[in-house]
């Protein structure tokens, strides 16, 4: 029996026979590898090439279209990736609104939630003292105009504001008081005119007269 194998060594002398040969011719195509060469479809080269790269790829040659699956995957990582910058924009922000001494450190996750938790806490309790703090000085303020205020409230008289009215011929028919809310009071005055020409006398300077009386009684305690 001969062994068919291909000579790859010298024969030394040894007559070659044609068998021999034809297997030898064969081997000299060693160099160009077509001795050793194994087709491999061309669908596994695709879907090889798509599974390593992770890219979704198409062959019109070989009729392989892009997989459903495949641009789910992308589609979801895609958003997962702008969720995630979203998310780290939202704690940019709520690490700015912290006091400085925290933004100089490098907080976690976590710790920046319990950190701006604990600090909303402490702005809550500042505006309670701050709202307390108000209302003590409005209550100071309104004390102190009541107090400036009593003196002319007690130094004024309607009566002596009447008797300047008659001393120009003004007659008081009648008078009414009313109170508002804030305290203050209002006079209504039902005046009579007598031996003034009404050419001489009108609304404006009544008022005037009337404003000038109330200033001087007040003036003369």
């Amino acid at each position: 029996m001969c062994a068919l194998v291909p000579p790859f060594f010298p024969n030394f002398g040894w007559p070659s026979t044609g068998e021999y040969e034809s297997y030898y011719l064969a081997g000299e195509n060693l160099d160009n590898c077509t001795f050793f060469y194994f087709p491999v479809p061309e669908t596994y080269r695709v879907v090889h090439q798509r599974n390593s790269l992770g890219v979704s790829i198409s062959s019109a040659g070989t009729g392989i279209d892009n997989s459903p699956v495949v641009n789910k995957k992308l589609k979801h990582n895609a958003s997962e990736r702008d969720r995630r910058k979203k998310i780290n924009s939202l704690f940019s922000s709520l690490c700015s609104c912290l006091p400085a001494s925290d933004q100089s450190k490098k907080l976690s996750i976590p710790q920046t939630v319990s950190r701006s938790l604990k600090h909303i806490l402490e702005l809550q309790e500042e505006v309670k003292k701050l709202i307390q703090k108000k209302e003590e000085l409005l209550l100071r303020v309104s004390g102190q105009r009541a107090i400036e205020q009593q003196p002319k409230i007690h130094n004024f008289s309607i009566s002596n504001v009447l008797s300047g009215l008659e001393e120009d011929g003004i007659v008081l028919v009648d008078v009414s008081l009313s109170r508002s809310q804030g305290e203050r009071v209002f006079y209504t005055l039902h005046l009579q005119v007598d031996n003034i020409d009404n050419d001489k006398l009108n609304c404006t300077e009544l008022s005037q007269m009337m404003l000038y009386l109330y200033e001087e009684c007040g003036n003369s305690y």
